[in-house]
């Protein structure tokens, strides 16, 4: 199943179109929080994720994100926040860290400022 799914991901991908995954796996993600700057972070974070959602043009993607972020929370100083994310949407959320992972390389590579970098991503 698991293969066939991938395939079906690769022809959709290659029309420029995409294939819902409809794979029951999750993968889980902790943070611990340890200090007040990481519950900062943690709260930023899901505000972000909550105005890339009300942009969202895919309604499905939209719903999935929203209904996501809904289930979080921001524990206490030393709680730890898990995250359990379909399969599905850590590939891409994997898939766009590694975009900005290789812009950011290039970028230096190519001599840019640490602030021309922020204002370009």
């Amino acid at each position: 199943r698991y293969h066939w799914t991938t395939v079906k991901e690769k022809v959709a991908a290659a029309k420029g179109e995409r294939f819902a995954n409809p794979s029951p796996y999750k993968e889980y993600f902790n943070v611990e929080m340890t200090t007040k700057e990481d519950q900062e972070f943690l709260g930023e974070l899901f505000e972000k994720m909550k105005a890339e959602a009300a942009e969202m043009k895919d309604p499905q993607a939209k719903k999935a994100l929203e209904d996501f972020i809904a289930k979080q929370s921001v524990p206490a100083i030393g709680g730890k926040h898990v995250f359990a994310v379909e399969k599905a949407l850590s590939d891409q959320i994997f898939a766009t860290a590694n975009a900005i992972f290789v812009a950011v390389k290039n970028s230096k590579e190519q001599g840019m400022t640490a602030e021309e970098v922020k204002t370009w991503l």
